[in-house]
């Protein structure tokens, strides 16, 4: 009797141990299911369940985006960081994101791809090339690596506790430039960073910014970037050579306008300089543009070359605005009367406009009109020995044709080319040379055939060089594209071989 008992007991156990295996097997079922289900293997476009879970950004930095970038769609190269931005909790855990990142195939740039979290929902945005007229080159700046390491440095929880925000946001943007004399927390001697009251930090006790940051991250309320109560953590560059002024959003050398007012920088947006022109004129010069919105391309100069001048041209009968090498005085310069009679009689408008300069003392500028039935068109070429102060003309050789300027550039004192078009639907221009500082001018023969549809109406000459023999010149496609062709001569211009092709950056207005 005992020993059936004890068979029934094992018999009883034997089916709870099978019974709870099962339980147990079920139960690991369906936590598979449930993550599989918010942590898909692959991001597809669009909408995707997903849990970041318990993710604190001081332990984990970036690595949880990394791991769902490794699975997006269309994601297969390297990537850097164009935009991040985290609401937080009171323990610094990741409530809701946004992210996004430029993508490079090869090193070739293949378009800005974009993450929004919140509510166990992935919105992904694949890949897709913006439509701004910016060139883009991978950033070690602001590569995965360096940002996930600059993260991890921050005693985020500590400081959200000091802090007292409504609301705690984690934002970082490539290329960010603080004016000097704003607190920071600055960790470029050092990481170790401290963690103040909000009169402690704004005393300037963790350090104050000179103007030259460039890796910052900012927690904030979410709410405004110039008011209310924010903690910047500086870092130093991982890129020293690439942390200058903000190249994401202007050239080197760029212009703004807003409200009537023109400024100009040479180094990327870190510092401006305004322009000593009214708004009417202003409003006179883009009205000549295709996009009434910005200059033309050609007919304002300014390079990182601080030697050298900065110059544009502006109003209907365009002056010269001039800014010389250590001035801060605009001066305004009034071009001779043209010596083409018909330009004094029919009073053309100049709605082709090119200036520069190759050394201080010398430049050059050209202006066109357009082609109208009878009179066709105009050229004035000028040149200045004196930087700009004195201009003389030129004799240019086509006039009242079918051909309208497009750019002008030098390379030295004595050497300069001119592109034209010829009207009508040509897709490349014809080169005038001058080797002799303008007293003669002769037509080079540079064929573009082969350089492929995408690489069509090359009119602005984005550089032109000579060293040692050689002439180089870039063209490029004004403000309509970012695509260049750069065309070499040993032989003074007689004949031209295709050294590259590549992108430049334009002006983007906005």
């Amino acid at each position: 009797m005992g020993q059936r008992k004890l068979r029934i007991r094992k018999n009883v156990a034997g089916k709870l141990l099978i019974i709870l295996a099962i339980l147990l097997i079920f139960a690991a079922v369906c936590m598979a299911v449930v993550y599989m289900r918010y942590h898909p293997g692959t991001i597809h476009q669009g909408n995707n369940r997903y849990s970041i879970g318990n993710y604190s950004i001081e332990k984990l930095g970036l690595s949880p985006i990394d791991k769902i970038i490794g699975k997006a769609e269309g994601m297969e190269g390297k990537y850097d960081i164009a935009y991040f931005e985290a609401s937080v909790d009171q323990k610094g855990n990741v409530e809701t994101f946004k992210v996004s990142v430029n993508a490079y195939i090869n090193d070739e740039y293949a378009g800005t791809a974009r993450l929004d979290y919140s509510n166990h929902q992935l919105t992904y945005t694949a890949p897709e090339i913006t439509t701004n007229m910016l060139v883009y080159e991978y950033d070690e700046n602001a590569s995965y690596a360096y940002l996930n390491d600059c993260f991890k440095k921050i005693p985020l929880k500590e400081q959200i506790a000091q802090a007292g925000l409504e609301r705690n946001v984690v934002r970082y943007q490539p290329k960010t430039q603080l004016e000097e004399g704003t607190p920071i927390y600055d960790g470029r001697s050092s990481t170790d960073f401290a963690v103040l009251s909000e009169e402690e930090y704004q005393a300037g006790n963790a350090g104050i910014s000179d103007g030259n940051t460039n890796v910052v991250i900012r927690l904030y309320n979410g709410t405004g970037l110039v008011t209310g109560t924010q903690y910047l953590y500086v870092f130093q560059p991982a890129d020293e050579s690439t942390a200058v002024g903000n190249d994401f959003v202007y050239m080197e050398g760029d212009y703004v306008i807003n409200h009537g007012i023109m400024k100009v920088t040479r180094n990327f947006g870190k510092d401006w300089i305004n322009v000593d022109i009214t708004a009417e004129q202003i409003e006179e010069s883009l009205a000549f543009s295709p996009d009434q919105m910005s200059f033309m391309p050609e007919s304002i100069f300014i390079s990182g070359d601080e030697t050298l001048p900065i110059a544009l041209l502006c109003g209907t009968s365009p002056k010269i605005k001039l800014l010389s090498r250590g001035s801060s005085e605009w001066k305004t310069i009034t071009l001779p009367e043209p010596e083409n009679q018909m330009l004094i009689e029919y009073r053309k408008g100049f709605t082709k406009r090119a200036i520069g300069f190759v050394i201080p003392e010398i430049g050059y500028c050209a202006l066109g009109t357009d082609w109208s039935m009878g009179s066709g068109e105009a050229k004035l070429i000028y040149f200045t020995h004196d930087g700009g102060n004195t201009w003389t003309e030129s004799a240019f050789p086509l006039q009242n044709s079918s051909t309208t300027l497009v750019d002008m550039n030098m390379a030295d004192e004595n050497t300069a080319v001119v592109s034209v078009m010829k009207r009508g639907t040509d897709a490349y221009p014809t080169i005038y040379l001058t080797t002799d500082g303008g007293t003669s001018w002769e037509v080079t023969e540079i064929s573009f055939a082969g350089l492929g549809i995408e690489i069509q109406y090359l009119g602005d000459i984005i550089d032109f060089t000579s060293e040692n023999g050689v002439f180089s010149i870039t063209f490029g496609q004004e403000n309509d594209g970012t695509r260049t062709a750069t065309y070499e001569s040993s032989d003074n211009g007689k004949s031209w071989t295709l050294s590259g092709t590549g992108k430049a950056t334009v002006h983007t207005v906005g």
